[in-house]
Formats: structure tokens, sequence, C-alpha cells
């Protein structure tokens, strides 16, 4: 139920109790927002682990490429 607590308390959700079911409503705008700030992190991240991938990964020469056989 933390969790739960968490996502309502940042307004992600909003909880409706009745007996002993609770019911989760999403909030679709602040998921949105929250959508939006994953995507420009992901976007960052992919950016800096290319840059990181092409300046560590050994340059193929031509007399190492398996077309010169």
């Amino acid at each position: 139920m933390k969790h739960v607590r968490t996502l309502e308390a940042n307004g992600l959700i909003r909880t409706v109790k009745s007996g002993r079911v609770r019911t989760c409503v999403l909030n679709r705008e602040r998921l949105g927002l929250v959508d939006d700030w994953l995507a420009e992190q992901r976007r960052i991240w992919e950016e800096r682990t290319d840059s990181a991938w092409s300046t560590t990964r050994p340059h193929r020469t031509a007399c190492c490429s398996s077309n010169t056989r």
C-alpha cells in the first residue's frame, strides 16, 4: 500500500475505497507529464550510450574485415 500512497500523494492516481475494495483511477494528465519527462531522459541516455559506444568500439580496418578474403 505504500507505493499506492506515494502515487496518490504525488497526484498520479486517485483512490476510492468501497468496503474492502480500493479502486485506483489514473490521472492521465499527470502521467503524461511523467511520460514526457521519461522520454526526454531516455533520449539523453541513449545519446550518451551511443556516444560512449562509438568512442570505445574498435574501428575495423580493411585488413581485418571479413569481406577481404
